[in-house]
């Protein structure tokens, strides 16, 4: 995982007449390209002058304007790919300066049966500041059993870590992990690299531990405009490869 592509997206809302402040997380896939969860962007404010903007957390949090290049709502796929605007002091992550050296993102697939081990960083309520407001960073580390939730066709996570209640202090009824969704699930391919496997959707609130589900990034690349999308920012089209080394198989 590279840490400098992480992002926190801010949406102004307009919901039966009701302003309110949307967040979620994001994940850099080109050097001005945002993935994260379609309905962190629900609602937003079309009169608003910048609805959705970005920011990256360890910069002071200066928000960027971003607009929706991308973006799919349905019983499989809750995604969305976001342009940061040109023009506005944007500055692009270390990891992501030079495309042609370093290769772009990678996609991956879980193709056997065995729960395999992926991690998501993002920046969730429970890690919401009561002095400032500030989100703070989580990395959740689980797995993924191919075998629960294939039948719908997503991902089901199951942390491993004990997990921290709210900040005392903080609001609302929502889960603990709202503000999660859009995280990028990553997969470690055992030589070294990190292959994207999904994008955070929703927390199932289990009763004991940490369940969460996900969009498998096999749905996104399933999808024309979202390939066509990445390859416009990052000079490649994106592949989706097995998860498991070859010698697992």
């Amino acid at each position: 995982m590279e840490f400098d592509r992480r992002v926190q997206i801010r949406v102004d809302r307009l919901e039966k007449g009701q302003r309110q402040k949307g967040f979620g997380s994001g994940y850099l896939v080109g050097p001005r390209l945002v993935l994260t969860a379609a309905h962190v962007l629900d609602h937003a404010d079309p009169d608003a002058v910048s609805p959705v903007t970005v920011s990256l957390p360890d910069t002071g949090e200066r928000q960027f304007p971003a607009v929706v290049r991308w973006q799919r709502m349905d019983d499989t796929v809750d995604a969305a790919l976001i342009e940061i605007v040109d023009g506005h002091g944007w500055q692009v992550p270390q990891s992501l300066s030079d495309l042609l050296s370093r290769p772009p993102q990678r996609y991956g697939l879980i193709i056997g049966t065995r729960p395999h081990l992926v991690t998501a960083s993002g920046f969730p309520r429970l890690q919401k500041e009561t002095t400032d407001g500030r989100r703070l960073d989580e990395q959740f580390v689980g797995h993924i059993a191919p075998g629960t939730g294939s039948l719908v066709g997503r991902y089901e996570l199951t942390g491993t870590d004990p997990t921290p209640a709210a900040a005392t202090g903080t609001h609302g009824s929502g889960s603990r992990w709202s503000g999660m969704s859009g995280a990028a699930v990553l997969a470690h391919d055992g030589y070294g690299s990190d292959l994207l496997c999904g994008v955070m959707r929703r927390d199932r609130q289990a009763d004991n531990g940490t369940r969460l589900t996900a969009t498998p990034a096999a749905r996104l690349l399933a999808d024309d405009a979202f390939r066509a999308l990445i390859t416009e920012h990052t000079g490649r089209e994106p592949v989706l490869e097995p998860v498991e080394p070859a010698a697992l198989l």
